[in-house]
């Protein structure tokens, strides 16, 4: 076992080499840096993310996720998308709320979801996200996963309401698929 300081030394010679693809040997093992990352300008922001997903289903939970993902695209200079999924429409409608006659079932879903997306993004004060509403008769894990490789996402960020010390279906299918990082904020 390593003491600390040694770690610390190994950790950062790693990280030099790895910022000039370069490769190291520590105690006869070669360790070879498999991505190369370029080296900054003095006061650059380090681009860790251009691309960030945060999903939204109108909660209180997803209130905190959408959040969490505004403010890491500012910091980061990164373009936001908010993804809204309407999942297994049509056989399973979104209940509680009868649609209008004399209205596509279709229209009217999306028009509702724009709504209550438009009211999130001025409540939780957030500018000029990019706003994207699936309807989909595919679970809502499925629909994040596909829009996810189709819009060379780098973060995404779902919100998660633990129970039993557990994430629910949709954060764990994403979080287990995903090619991307993926963020899990809990409801604060």
């Amino acid at each position: 076992m390593l003491p600390v300081h040694q770690k610390l030394a190994v950790t950062q010679a790693f990280a030099r080499a790895m910022a000039e693809g370069k490769s190291i040997s520590y105690n006869g093992i070669k360790l070879q840096a498999k991505c190369s990352i370029q080296p900054r300008a003095k006061g650059e922001a380090m681009p860790l993310y251009r691309t960030i997903l945060a999903t939204t289903d109108f909660s209180n939970v997803s209130d905190s996720a959408v959040y969490r993902g505004a403010e890491l695209a500012t910091l980061l200079g990164a373009q936001l998308h908010l993804l809204h999924v309407i999942e297994h429409f049509p056989e399973d409608r979104p209940s509680g709320e009868p649609f209008p006659e004399n209205e596509d079932p279709v229209d009217f879903y999306r028009r509702r979801a724009r709504e209550r997306m438009i009211e999130q993004i001025q409540r939780l004060n957030i500018t000029e996200p990019e706003m994207h509403i699936l309807l989909s008769r595919y679970s809502a894990a499925r629909s994040i996963i596909e829009f996810i490789n189709s819009h060379n996402t780098e973060l995404v960020v779902l919100g998660n309401e633990p129970k039993f010390f557990s994430l629910g279906s949709t954060a764990t299918s994403v979080a287990h698929r995903a090619e991307c990082d993926v963020l899990v904020v809990r409801n604060s």
